[in-house]
């Protein structure tokens, strides 16, 4: 029996044994699994931060140069706007911007000037309503208003006589170029240049004045009259020294000086052009 006993207890020590083997095994296997689990979970991880990493620096460089782009774009333009601004400002003609319907954008200062306008107090007003409305002697269509009507074709225009009425009422007498204004080929509106020249009409038309009175004098005189160059040629004469001659005013003009007086005063002549000359 004590024997039987042995034998039982062996068997079950050597059964327990191979068990605790056997689970010690699985654990150790287990274990390695787990180690090499880990391992390669690192490793993941390791790959994936390094990979946000570089995907953060990919979009913190792109970001960074986008907006130095913007930055340096930001820059240029204002350079732009400046150098724009100081051109309209130093310019000695007045500029007027108008929309595609006629409409006031912008006048600089020398128009501004000119005008006695603020652009801000007229932007959005009809160019053609408020420097071409009418008065006792200034009258100007709106169809065929040379500020507003401007060539699709993108021709320029020159006008050197026409008028603006300014804002006190009284009336500046321009001459002006007028482009259209066209983006991405359409013409969104257009640009008129224009100077001031009041003071030189009114000088021209004091000369015409002026010719018109001496032309009378020398037309409508009794004594005889002659224009000649200083070689003697006539350039004109007047109807009274035509009509002395037995000449007709026209056939007098081209011929000399020698040709109408006497033989005997040639060495005068000669003299009276010298004395001119000199």
């Amino acid at each position: 029996k004590m024997s039987g006993e042995t034998d039982a207890a062996r068997r079950i020590r050597e059964v327990a044994g191979v068990m605790q083997q056997y689970e010690t095994g699985r654990v150790t296997d287990a274990q390695k699994k787990f180690e090499a689990s880990e391992s390669k979970r690192e490793r993941a991880l390791t790959v994936v931060a390094l990979t946000q990493f570089g995907l953060l620096a990919l979009v913190f460089t792109f970001f960074y140069r986008s907006t130095r782009q913007r930055e340096a774009s930001a820059f240029r333009l204002l350079q732009e706007h400046l150098k724009m601004t100081a051109t309209l400002h130093a310019m000695g003609e007045g500029l007027l911007q108008v929309d595609r319907n006629g409409c006031i954008v912008y006048i600089n200062p020398v128009g501004e000037q000119l005008l006695g306008y603020r652009s801000e107090d007229v932007a959005g007003l009809n160019a053609h309503t408020l420097l071409h409305r009418p008065g006792d002697e200034k009258k100007c269509p709106n169809e065929n208003c040379p500020i507003i009507v401007l060539s699709p074709k993108g021709v320029r225009t020159r006008n050197e006589g026409d008028w603006l009425r300014k804002k006190d009422g009284t009336i500046a007498t321009v001459e002006y170029t007028s482009a259209p204004l066209v983006q991405y080929g359409v013409v969104n509106g257009g640009v008129v240049v224009f100077r001031d020249i009041s003071d030189r009409s009114r000088m021209e038309r004091a000369l015409r004045e002026s010719e018109e009175r001496y032309r009378n004098l020398v037309e409508k005189s009794g004594g005889l009259m002659f224009v000649h160059d200083m070689k003697g040629f006539l350039l004109a004469a007047n109807e009274a020294a035509a009509n002395a001659l037995g000449y007709a005013v026209d056939e007098l003009r081209g011929k000399n000086l020698s040709e109408l007086v006497a033989a005997d005063f040639g060495s005068k002549l000669e003299w009276y052009l010298t004395a001119i000359a000199e």
